[in-house]
Order: structure tokens, then sequence, then C-alpha cells
């Protein structure tokens, strides 16, 4: 597992396998 440098890259892969594009539209 690497460490992201920020927050938004985990937001931008993992929201896409946890939630779906749903939340992407949201933001």
């Amino acid at each position: 597992m690497n460490a992201a440098p920020t927050a938004e890259v985990w937001f931008l892969t993992g929201s896409q396998g946890l939630y779906g594009p749903e939340t992407l539209a949201q933001v």
C-alpha cells in the first residue's frame, strides 16, 4: 500500500470503488 500524498487521491480512486460516480458528481 502506497501512502497517498493527499486525501484527494484516495477520493478519486477509492470513491469510485466504494461509492460510485454519484459521489464524484456531488463534488
